[in-house]
């Protein structure tokens, strides 16, 4: 996929970038061991962690705002459900759905 670079999105193939990289896959990590049943990423960006999240749960939404990110995550990943979300609102999920759910380094 290539790479979308903001200030949150950073590469772990690029060694510049790898020690950001490695911070921010932490938390995914630390996660990995909490999560289950159906869980929502708020703002999964590239994907970081979803290798981390997958099987961890029954089942997996992702939803970011970058369309074309969303659209490579798509192949990448059937079995998660990939949603375009502009936050906020929060919108087009039913009340009660979510076992879980994840935010890092959306809001700052």
């Amino acid at each position: 996929m290539a790479s979308v670079f903001t200030t949150e999105i950073t590469s772990g193939s690029i060694p510049s970038d790898n020690p950001i990289h490695q911070r921010l896959l932490k938390a995914y990590v630390w996660a990995a061991d909490l999560v289950s049943g159906h869980t929502l990423e708020v703002g999964c960006g590239e994907g970081r962690g979803l290798d981390l999240l997958l099987p961890r749960v029954t089942a997996l939404t992702a939803i970011d705002k970058l369309t074309n990110v969303i659209g490579e995550l798509r192949k990448r990943y059937p079995s998660i459900t990939f949603i375009y979300v502009f936050l906020p609102p929060l919108r087009n999920l039913a009340v009660n759905s979510f076992d879980c759910v994840l935010s890092f380094q959306v809001i700052e």
